[in-house]
């Protein structure tokens, strides 16, 4: 685990190399950057948010589901991909 802060950004990883998941956390003034990676399953989630905008990505490889959202102000886009029966 590691928390590292330099001026306004501030890091913060944890890897762990066996299962093997990561995760990261970096914030930069009103951005914050959020990555999990588990790959065993593999998920994968990566969740960004700048300012009042997020964008979140749910990448689920077994099945492999995709799903997408992003959320800009009021709009909120959903995209959701299944390919497993397809």
């Amino acid at each position: 685990v590691e928390a590292v802060v330099i001026g306004g950004v501030s890091v913060v990883e944890a890897v762990v190399i066996g299962g093997v998941s990561v995760v990261e956390v970096v914030i930069i003034g009103g951005v914050s950057v959020v990555e999990v990676v588990v790959i065993g399953g593999v998920s994968v989630v990566e969740a960004v948010v700048i300012g009042g905008v997020s964008v979140e990505e749910v990448v689920v490889h077994d099945g492999v589901s995709v799903v997408e959202v992003v959320v800009i102000g009021g709009v909120s886009v959903v995209v959701v991909v299944v390919i497993g029966g397809v």
